[in-house]
């Protein structure tokens, strides 16, 4: 079994792959069911079997441990927007391996690398597919310049793997020598990959196939004079040398388009088709042109047989890939490892552990679900799942668990709540089926638990209710724009913030405009009266420098004096922490040395470090230990760390996140007596201290800058130039598409206060011919200092203060600070 995401932002070429692998596998959608849709969506899940026919191939998978040559591939269509990144990630999760989908005609987006990056994140190996030769070969280029343009394409693709450091080493990359890279025409439904034309020459030549690989990619050159292969031609003008990928592959599908369109039919069915062994039935020969032309290749090259292929030979298996991911996924793998060799581990810890990572069907049931969907624009919801150990069966009764909080390397407690099954559906194509039972391993939809769906959720046997949850999944996009909305008018229940602001509204973020309209929209089926305030962008709240001097605060019970002081971070250090790098979770010891190798510090003054935030899966703040021989500390421990997530959650300028400040406990004194240190009196006064610290510090706040390619006509790359510029955006390229010279790709980076109005600015100036992807890119500080009334700065603290109904000035320091 094979269970496959397809990733890419080219959406046509996706959705022509999914349409030949579906016709292949017998199961043909109508055309207008694919094309009709405005994107894919993520329950599109496409099942279909291949058989390995070649010898060696069914040797190289009975070495690996499977039984047989015949695969079930679980193909999921993924969206091709940035905007439904969270939809990819939850495919990434429940998948094993990812087909990733580029065009040559057309530049390799920078945005590419991010979801190279998310599949990074989740262990999965690679397989490429370079669509669009044929119409590159169709453009009068020499075969020289096709091969040119395909490894161009490669090498932008392979700079963006190395960025995202997919899969454990090099090998693990795409190569065309390995068999992981398939080339074709997803239009027309052909593809093959350098395997295939090296067994049909060593069939015919009598030269080993791997001899013969070496030759068919590189600089492998081959001379008709001498007829002896060389690594470098001495002279690229001599017209005898020619390279072994245009001589053996490209020159082989030009004679074929040569004989087919220019020459006489008969003839080649007489004399070229029995040579390259295959038949076409008398409509197909009936056939003329292009059309014939297209269903030889097909014949001869099938796409399906390419991908499927490439997909079973090259992409991990369930029991394959969980032995690899799960220690990454689930804390209970790596910590059974752990306790096992302190022999500690408990026998209901082995027990669980060893399922998930054999993918035992006879083990305990432990199903990680990741979003709900639906089959339909109006059906019910059900839970999009993954069942990774035992077997699920209709009537069952489960524990759903969700995780709270986590609390600086502690898990904190788990809410379970016991739910039936009363369905379970295998997603085919677009549509449905139900079944009675589901085995680990599979992709399934089940009914009866969307009700506690929280985020990621993990269901397991009544027998292990206490059992560990799966990770969750972090955002790879961070919100960049933001709207307030009453939803208490939807349900007094919802919440879509944890923080309410004052005007009693509540904050809805999303990452882009695009999906902030989808997200009210939906709202607005529920509540046709409901009303929202105009998208703004999302702050940061950060300073400049370190503390002027140790700001003090005392307690409530004016017992104890607290002091404190607030420095930037590294910035070398905040890009490992918000990478995801730096895991609050793991053993201490792995983030020191993480700490001082890449970033210099020092090993004990890493190991000062009390906590990170605000939130786990989203780290850009510290708090320190600074102290010396000051009793009690470990007793208020918990209490800072407590005043330290509030504090950096609501900033003292606009009550939004604090990012990138290293908060350092200097000194404290404290009673002697422990009721009078307890939370009550130790949570005000730090967040207060730490308030102080930032405003003695020079406090800025920041706006997020989005990474923006704009496709569109040439004849309208003035206007969106124009647009661009209008709106405080930095161009970075303008590019001409390869093969299609009407078209360009404009990249730029622009603020997301701006790009709401950008977006509409677009839609006038270019009539709405164009094409947008963004995504966020870093974070800039805000022009002007937020304390000096008229500036930027303090215009849009004003702003942010106003909507949320707080008092529009900032606290002054003498409030936050004592004497």
């Amino acid at each position: 079994m094979r269970n496959v995401s397809i990733i890419g932002l080219d959406d046509q070429s996706k959705k022509q792959v999914i349409r030949f692998l579906v016709a292949a596998a017998g199961v043909l959608p109508p055309l207008d069911q694919i094309q009709g849709r405005g994107e894919s969506i993520l329950c599109s899940i496409h099942p279909m079997h291949h058989t390995l026919a070649h010898p060696e191939d069914i040797v190289a998978m009975e070495k690996e441990g499977s039984h047989g040559n015949t695969f079930l591939i679980n193909v999921m269509d993924t969206p091709s927007n940035m905007d439904r990144i969270a939809h990819i990630q939850g495919a990434l999760r429940i998948t094993d391996g990812v087909l990733v989908i580029v065009n040559c005609t057309e530049p390799v987006s920078e945005h590419l690398g991010h979801l190279l990056q998310q599949a990074k994140r989740e262990h999965h190996q690679a397989v490429l597919m370079i669509d669009g030769l044929f119409e590159a070969m169709q453009a009068g280029k020499t075969l020289e310049q096709v091969y040119q343009l395909l490894v161009g394409t490669m090498d932008q693709v392979n700079n963006s793997l190395s960025m995202a450091s997919l899969g454990s080493s090099e090998d693990a990359k795409p190569h065309p020598r390995s068999g992981n890279v398939v080339f074709g025409s997803t239009r027309h439904g052909w593809a093959f990959t350098l395997h295939q034309f090296a067994r049909i020459y060593s069939a015919r030549m009598g030269v080993p196939e791997t001899k013969l690989l070496k030759c068919m990619w590189g600089d492998r050159f081959y001379c008709a004079d001498t007829r002896r292969w060389q690594k470098r031609s001495s002279d690229t003008e001599n017209c005898s040398f020619s390279r072994g990928f245009c001589k053996l592959v490209l020159h082989s599908i030009y004679k074929i388009s040569d004989l087919i369109l220019n020459g006489s039919k008969n003839n080649f069915f007489a004399e070229t088709m029995p040579k390259l062994e295959i038949t076409l039935s008398d409509e197909e020969r009936a056939l003329d042109g292009h059309e014939l032309l297209h269903t030889v290749l097909r014949a001869f090259m099938p796409g399906a047989n390419a991908l499927l292929g490439a997909a079973c030979l090259h992409l991990p298996s369930p029991v394959k890939s969980q032995m690899a991911r799960m220690p990454m996924m689930h804390p209970l793998v790596a910590a059974t490892n752990a306790r096992r060799k302190a022999n500690t581990a408990s026998a209901t810890d082995d027990e669980c552990s060893d399922a998930l990572l054999q993918c035992d069907p006879q083990g305990p049931l432990m199903i990680h679900i990741v979003r709900l969907v639906s089959s339909a624009k109006d059906d019910p919801l059900f839970a999009l799942a993954r069942v990774f150990s035992g077997t699920v069966r209709v009537g069952d009764k489960l524990y759903v668990t969700a995780a709270n909080a986590h609390v600086y390397g502690r898990r904190g407690s788990y809410n379970s709540a016991k739910k039936q099954v009363t369905k379970i559906f295998q997603i085919i194509n677009s549509g449905v089926r139900e079944i009675d039972s589901c085995p680990a391993g599979n992709i399934i939809g089940l009914v009866g638990i969307e009700s506690t769906f929280v985020c990621t959720t993990t269901i397991t046997a009544s027998g292990f209710k206490n059992t560990q949850a799966f990770k969750d999944i972090i955002p790879s996009v961070r919100p960049t724009m933001q709207f307030y909305t009453d939803l208490s008018q939807i349900d007094p229940d919802v919440q879509a913030d944890e923080r309410d602001v004052p005007s009693g509204m509540h904050s809805v973020a999303g990452a882009t405009t695009e999906s902030l309209d989808r997200c009210f929209k939906i709202l607005k089926t529920r509540v046709p009266a409901l009303t929202r305030t105009a998208t703004s962008a999302i702050y940061r709240e950060t300073i400049a420098e370190k503390s002027s001097k140790t700001a003090l605060a005392r307690s409530p019970n004016r017992r104890m004096r607290l002091f404190m002081c607030a420095e930037p971070l590294d910035k070398d250090l905040l890009t490992i922490m918000e990478r995801g790098d730096l895991d609050p979770y793991v053993n201490w010891k792995e983030n020191t040395k993480l700490m001082t190798d890449t970033c210099g510090w020092d090993a004990k003054e890493a190991r000062r470090i009390w906590c990170f935030g605000p939130r786990s899966e989203e780290i850009s703040n510290m708090m320190t230990d600074n102290t010396t021989q000051v009793q009690y500390m470990n007793e208020i421990k918990d209490a800072c760390q407590s005043a330290f997530v509030w504090g950096t959650m609501e900033g003292p300028l606009t009550e939004e996140q604090v990012r990138g400040c290293r908060f350092k406990i200097m000194d404290m004194t404290m009673n002697a007596d422990a009721i009078h240190r307890g939370s009550g009196q130790v949570i005000p006064a730090c967040r207060r201290a730490m308030f102080a610290s930032m405003l003695l510090a020079k406090p800025a706040i920041q706006e997020s800058v989005l990474l923006v390619e704009v496709t569109c006509h040439n004849d309208v790359v003035a206007c969106v130039l124009h647009a661009l510029s209008c709106h405080r955006a930095r161009l970075s390229s303008t590019r001409s598409f390869e093969n299609q010279s009407e078209k360009s790709l404009v990249t730029a980076y622009v603020l997301s206060s701006s790009f709401y109005s950008l977006v509409r600015a677009l839609k006038d100036e270019t009539k709405g011919h164009y094409a947008i992807q963004s995504a966020f890119d870093h974070w800039i500080d805000v022009d002007g200092d937020p304390m000096t009334a008229g500036t930027t700065a303090k215009n849009i603290i004003y702003e942010i203060r106003r909507d949320k109904g707080l008092s529009l000035d900032i606290p002054p320091l003498n409030t936050l600070m004592d004497a």
